[in-house]
């Protein structure tokens, strides 16, 4: 992502032939830039020297942020913006000259997603509100024979520890050589497999970024070590769940990827089973990916890895948020968090009705057969075990991490409390009722449960019309009901036009 400067400043008539200078930020889009500082490249004129030059930000002259790339460019890193519309001027001395408005955030948000979740706990350290505190960074290195291969390393947790193969790498007192495994990067760079890890705080929650790196040699965005092949994986979580307080970064710790020369990145917000929010997974990946080009260089693409969850997120923020990814690789897939929604809670539905005979007309019997054919899934298991697993996230009176029991909604006791439901979790996207609960997309009105089945034969018509007749659906607090549950139709509109539920008109 990028952004290129668009408004020109009047030059003097003698210079109105020449042509003006272009500044881009190189980082991410101009108003999407976080954290005070922005990788910038100035492109000069044709026949005008580099020493005529002045970059501004504001009233500050950042010109000697800048480096020299090539015969008419010009980049570095612009720090210390202040949070808001920033001006960065280009000015050639005696010539003519551009302006780019960066607009800069927080580092700890938002951006784009709106008022943040409340309430939210930050981890013991943490300088305000925002989590903001330091980054760390710790070298670990992969041993001579280690295996490199497989999409994960169990036990490896985002800071390095657990029984996975990368051992602690101190640069005071390092291993002989000769027990360091090599890597080849993909650009065919031979080097010691030493990596550094560095973790902290973007967007109220914890980020990971590793990558090959010789602690004995400088690092720069313009300048990285010749190991880095300027490519980026980002790695995601599983699950769909909702919590009000920081998670831990899925882990960046993948041999293969990192010995290729790949910077990897995450953030605990794009770990699904922790934040299943579509906005905040993109924002936090958005501003995670500007962090690391303007610490660690330009990528040439960015692709998208993990399973279940970590495919959910992939697909639902590729398609909403086109340019956060070149490419993903989602396995075990789910396309987002609403259409799974969906199936979870008929599933939930469909299984309060079948535990209850009591609630069937006089002499029908459901068969695993019958209940395979109405959940529309071979593994007739596979309903009990799809809602054991996954919390659900349409209760607003579930168990909400980080938020205290006491604290949690009860229609009775405490009417005022947080609704740790995925609407609610989202009600900047949906808004809300007249009630002021988060509008709710889920609708089961006009749904034929087990048609497919009734026309195979695997269903009886009985069965069929006992079902149909008696599945009801839910209120706002997810209490049973007779009647089915239709969705508010603002929240419907909001799911397709926020991309909450992926239509793929944007992959």
């Amino acid at each position: 992502m990028a952004a290129c400067a668009v408004a020109l400043l009047a030059a003097a008539p003698a210079d109105a032939r020449m042509a003006a200078p272009k500044i881009r930020v190189l980082s991410t889009r101009a108003d999407l830039v976080s954290g005070g500082d922005a990788l910038i490249r100035v492109t000069l004129p044709r026949h005008v020297k580099a020493s005529r030059l002045k970059l501004t930000a504001g009233r500050r002259n950042v010109t000697k942020a800048l480096r020299r790339e090539g015969k008419r460019q010009l980049w570095g890193e612009v720090d210390g913006m202040h949070v808001g519309r920033v001006a960065l001027t280009a000015r050639i001395r005696h010539g003519s000259a551009a302006r780019l408005y960066v607009t800069n955030h927080p580092k700890g948000g938002p951006i784009f997603a709106g008022p943040q979740i409340q309430p939210w706990a930050c981890p013991a350290g943490s300088k305000d509100a925002q989590c903001d505190q330091p980054p760390s960074f710790q070298f670990l290195y992969l041993p001579k024979g280690a295996p490199q291969e497989g999409a994960a390393l169990p036990g490896t947790s985002s800071n390095g520890s657990g029984p996975g193969p990368f051992q602690p790498y101190d640069p005071k007192n390092p291993p002989p050589p000769d027990q360091i495994e090599t890597a080849t990067t993909t650009d065919g760079v031979t080097v010691p497999f030493i990596v550094r890890l560095e973790t902290g705080y973007i967007d109220r929650d914890q980020y990971a970024i590793a990558v090959l790196y010789d602690p004995n040699k400088p690092w720069a965005a313009t300048a990285p070590q010749r190991q880095f092949n300027h490519r980026m994986v980002i790695t995601h979580g599983f699950s769909c769940d909702t919590e009000y307080k920081t998670g831990q970064a899925p882990s960046v710790m993948e041999p293969k990827l990192l010995g290729g020369g790949f910077v990897v990145m995450s953030n605990a917000l794009d770990h699904a089973g922790h934040n299943c929010n579509l906005l905040t997974q993109a924002e936090s990946l958005v501003m995670t990916k500007e962090y690391t080009i303007d610490h660690y260089g330009t990528l040439r693409w960015t692709i998208g890895s993990g399973c279940s969850g970590g495919s959910l997120a992939q697909q639902q923020v590729a398609n909403a948020y086109p340019g956060v990814y070149q490419g993903i690789t989602p396995q075990c897939s789910f396309t987002d968090a609403w259409s799974s929604a969906m199936q979870y809670e008929e599933y939930y539905f469909g299984l309060q009705y079948l535990q209850q005979p009591t609630r069937w007309d006089p002499g029908v019997i459901y068969d695993p057969i019958a209940i395979s054919a109405f959940f529309d899934h071979p593994n007739v298991a596979n309903p009990v075990t799809f809602t054991t697993a996954i919390p659900n996230s349409g209760n607003p009176s579930r168990s909400c991490p980080g938020v205290p029991a006491d604290q949690v909604y009860n229609a009775q006791t405490n009417p005022h409390g947080v609704r740790c439901t995925l609407q609610d979790y989202m009600v900047n996207a949906f808004g809300r009722d007249e009630h002021g609960f988060a509008r709710r997309g889920f609708d089961n009105v006009g749904i034929q449960y087990g048609l497919e089945g009734l026309r195979a034969g695997t269903i009886s018509p009985a069965q069929f019309v006992d079902f149909n007749t008696h599945i009801g659906g839910a209120d706002i607090d997810l209490n049973f009901t007779p009647e089915r549950t239709a969705a508010d139709p603002i929240a419907l509109e909001r799911l397709y036009r926020t991309g909450a539920i992926d239509s793929a008109n944007n992959l």
